[in-house]
């Protein structure tokens, strides 16, 4: 709705108006310059959408990347799409018959590097099944067909919240890391992080946070140095206070030997990690930031949102 007052109005014609109001609706003003705007796709979701990656089915193969969201919901664009669904720019898809409950990660991971086979989608979160397929809270999908990955996770608690690609050796053949609230995969113990290589699952250092009741919901690459000699480190938050044998508070940092606090973590839940420069080209480096309920990190005063620039 364009509100107009009573003076401005009558110094406006009925074709004055008429155009300012098409030029909103087209995200252009009066002046005929282009506007930032907001635009559907579609006619979106019926529920709620928590994660969304890009996924390219093909790799480097013809077929553009497509946009994949989950969360929980019934339908994409009118499409029947059971807590899945792929938007390819123009219309929105299903993933097969999808998966029986809330998807709450999403990352594409290419199991075998640098073999033929393309890259392959992976969702966590709290669902039992896919595409009919028994698969206990991630599943693989490969573009035509859902799978389990190894058993999949569990525990008392088993959901799946947290998914990210990351290279530990420097160099060497990146793997998946996944959080949650789980404390085993594929059968082998691993505390709430574990790590999928392409084939089997492992721990990560001394099986991540011990206790059951413990999760890790955001993890994230940072490289603290920068252009710098050390490589990146892997970042995990959530609810825990020892992770790997040491005590951290909500936050650690894995650099693919070992964990370590992060400069006395916060005093509540970390829920979102994210990387960013600040400066851009400018000379600062990258910083990490943490979101979440905590008033503190590191004994500062930060109020849900802090920044990590690799010192405090």
């Amino acid at each position: 709705m364009v509100l107009i007052s009573g003076s401005l109005l009558a110094a406006i014609s009925a074709v004055q108006l008429w155009a300012m109001v098409v030029a909103q609706s087209f995200g252009e003003n009066p002046n005929g310059v282009c506007q930032p705007t907001w635009t559907a796709l579609g006619t979106g979701i019926d529920g709620q959408v928590f994660s969304s990656t890009v996924f390219d089915p093909d790799g480097p193969g013809p077929a553009p990347p497509v946009l994949v969201v989950g969360g929980t919901f019934t339908s994409a664009g009118g499409m029947p799409a059971n807590n899945i669904a792929i938007w390819d720019g123009s219309a929105w898809h299903p993933l097969g018959t999808g998966v029986d409950d809330t998807v709450w990660a999403l990352a594409a991971f290419d199991e075998d590097g640098p073999g033929p086979n393309p890259p392959v989608l992976f969702a966590g979160g709290y669902f039992i099944t896919a595409g009919g397929v028994v698969v206990n809270n991630i599943a693989r999908w490969d573009g035509a067909n859902w799978s389990s990955v190894e058993g999949g996770a569990g525990g008392k608690l088993r959901g799946v919240l947290a998914l990210t690609v990351f290279d530990e050796n420097g160099g060497g053949q990146p793997a998946l890391f996944a959080g949650g609230e789980f404390t085993s995969m594929g059968g082998i113990s691993t505390g709430h992080v574990a790590r999928w290589n392409g084939t089997t699952w492992s721990a990560v250092g001394d099986v991540g946070t011990p206790d059951p009741f413990d999760f890790v919901s955001a993890l994230a690459n940072h490289d603290e140095d920068g252009p710098g000699p050390d490589p990146p480190s892997l970042f995990v938050g959530g609810i825990f206070s020892n992770i790997g044998g040491i005590s951290a508070s909500n936050i650690a940092r894995w650099n693919g030997t070992s964990w370590s606090d992060v400069g006395g973590g916060t005093n509540g839940f970390v829920d979102d990690l994210v990387a960013f420069d600040e400066d851009g080209p400018g000379p600062g480096l990258p910083a990490l930031f943490a979101t979440g309920s905590f008033s503190q990190a590191g004994g500062v005063i930060v109020n849900g949102i802090g920044r990590w620039n690799g010192t405090s």
